[in-house]
């Protein structure tokens, strides 16, 4: 059932005082974490995300990536100055691609940690459209991945984003759309909850859903793989700010996986960095752009959270020093068209 207790939260924050160094604060309660955190100053500022307070078990299955360095080929940037896009100081995909309803979307993974499976599909949609000038906006269906993709991870319980494109390599994927949406072969079965105007979540992580050969939408009108896609190539990107931009910049969103700690929770808005709190584990997120705010450069980037998270479901993290690990694990792929 789900646990209503919050649990007990040791926060850290440092203080600037003259002879003193570090202020401790130790704190169960929300909203006094919250206040605790926006006195400090920071970049960003805290609030409250979830309505109904969150086990420390919950939290941990907002967070379902497993964090390694990815086993695929690093992908290698011609180097031709003369004939190279200058990098814009800010960028965002969504001005660029308007017409690619796929990079709006924000995913409500609810009570399953199938955040590897959702941004990679979320970012294989985006640049199927833009490698296609808009010509095909499909929803690739992470419900698919998470159920199926035995290779990819545990389901609900996880996964791995480099195993993911692979499976994009070598399998392809059908499509389907967020919960009841009705969009695509198979969409998103697990209900939301725990946010907003949402039920609480009856248990700590959600069944994982069972691997189906047929598509589930019952107002999808095709035959079962009728419509899926594949990917020509999977890669890493180097731990080089310019090579992800132009990336990003070029061939669309990319899939990064970080450390989420206490603190992440609870981000409104700004440019976060990490100021205290225990790590709940590796997220996978897309990112979509980045830009400047305060006098700190930031990449701009789509959590799977739900739009009452953060910043309309989307987040600014500091950008150039490697940020939980943000700029360590990206990957990407090349759609087969």
């Amino acid at each position: 059932m789900f646990q209503t207790h919050m649990f007990s939260v040791v926060l850290l924050i440092g203080v600037a005082t003259s002879g003193n160094g570090l202020q401790d604060f130790n704190t169960s309660d929300p909203e006094q974490y919250i206040s605790a955190l926006n006195s400090r100053g920071l970049s960003w500022t805290a609030g409250e995300n979830f309505p109904h307070p969150l086990s420390e078990a919950q939290m941990k299955k907002l967070s379902g990536t497993f964090l390694r360095k990815p086993r695929l080929p690093i992908k290698k940037f011609p180097h031709s100055p003369e004939s190279v896009e200058p990098i814009p100081k800010s960028f965002d995909l969504r001005n660029k691609y308007p017409n690619c309803p796929s990079l709006f979307w924000v995913f409500e993974q609810s009570n399953c940690g199938g955040c590897y499976a959702i941004a990679s599909a979320s970012a294989m949609s985006d640049r199927i459209c833009i490698a296609s000038k808009g010509a095909k906006k499909p929803k690739v269906s992470a419900e698919s991945i998470i159920s199926c993709c035995n290779k990819c991870g545990r389901g609900c319980g996880g996964g791995y984003v480099d195993k993911v494109w692979l499976h994009f390599k070598r399998e392809g994927d059908i499509t389907g759309g967020e919960y009841n949406s009705y969009e695509g072969c198979q969409p998103y079965s697990i209900a939301p909850c725990g946010r907003e105007g949402e039920p609480k979540c009856s248990k700590d992580e959600a069944d994982t859903p069972k691997c189906k050969a047929y598509c589930t939408n019952p107002k999808y009108g095709a035959p079962y793989r009728s419509e899926s896609y594949h990917g020509k190539s999977a890669y890493a990107l180097k731990q080089n700010i310019e090579e992800i931009q132009r990336e990003i910049m070029t061939y669309g969103s990319v899939v990064t996986g970080f450390t989420v700690y206490t603190d992440f929770h609870y981000y409104k808005r700004g440019v976060y960095e990490h100021t205290s709190g225990k790590s709940f584990g590796g997220h996978a997120v897309r990112v979509i752009g980045w830009g400047e705010e305060g006098g700190k450069p930031y990449w701009l980037a789509i959590n799977s959270w739900g739009k009452n998270w953060g910043e309309n479901g989307t987040f600014k993290i500091r950008r150039g020093t490697n940020e939980c690990g943000f700029e360590k694990f990206m990957v990407a792929g090349e759609p087969k068209m």
